[in-house]
């Protein structure tokens, strides 16, 4: 039985755009995903992290902790500004209670501090000051957890986790790296892993 010829032609199509897709995926340098399996178990969200560091091309081809770490970075430093632009949002609108518009004032506030952090660690991390980079990443690694506390009880869909999860593992990743580029060991007890 001979297909009609829109479907073979339409056959024809997909394999050309799989054959497309199959030769044109680089795979990645086995060197690059031992440093990504590497750090990643050390965060607080192994799975995503792996996923996270793979999808994004500067990180996924990362030669080395310094180059991984500063993607890395370049991935945070978006979140931050996400987050406060979703904040922003959220403090502009006109139906929420003062009491929720000041949980958001803050959130607002602590998510541009910590975009402002992370841009202070990129440029440490860019002159190999880790101790400087360091110091930054911790600053803005407390934030998603202080925001997610300060919205308990606000009403509004914005109060919900994922509001914070995102930011949380976005910079979870460089603080890891950071500490490992600097020893291995220096996490901080109080609030990084359980």
């Amino acid at each position: 039985m001979e297909l009609p010829f829109a479907s073979m032609f339409i056959l024809k199509i997909f394999l050309l755009c799989l054959l497309s897709i199959t030769t044109n995926s680089k795979p990645t340098n086995n060197n690059n995903n031992k440093l990504i399996s590497d750090i990643c178990p050390k965060t607080k969200n192994p799975t995503l992290c792996f996923d996270i560091l793979s999808l994004d091309k500067k990180t996924r081809l990362a030669s080395s902790l310094h180059t991984l770490g500063l993607g890395s970075l370049g991935i945070a430093i978006p979140q931050a500004n996400m987050s406060v632009s979703l904040f922003s949002r959220a403090y502009n609108k006109r139906y929420i209670s003062v009491n929720e518009k000041e949980k958001y004032k803050g959130c607002l506030g602590n998510y541009t501090m910590a975009g402002r952090k992370l841009g202070e660690a990129k440029k440490g991390w860019i002159v190999y000051n880790y101790a400087l980079a360091r110091k930054n990443i911790k600053d803005a690694h407390k934030v998603p957890i202080s925001c997610q506390r300060e919205l308990v009880g606000a009403p509004s869909p914005i109060a919900r986790q994922r509001v914070n999860e995102m930011p949380d593992i976005a910079f979870d990743i460089p603080f890891v790296i950071v500490n490992e580029l600097e020893g291995g060991s220096k996490f901080d007890q109080g609030f990084l892993h359980a």
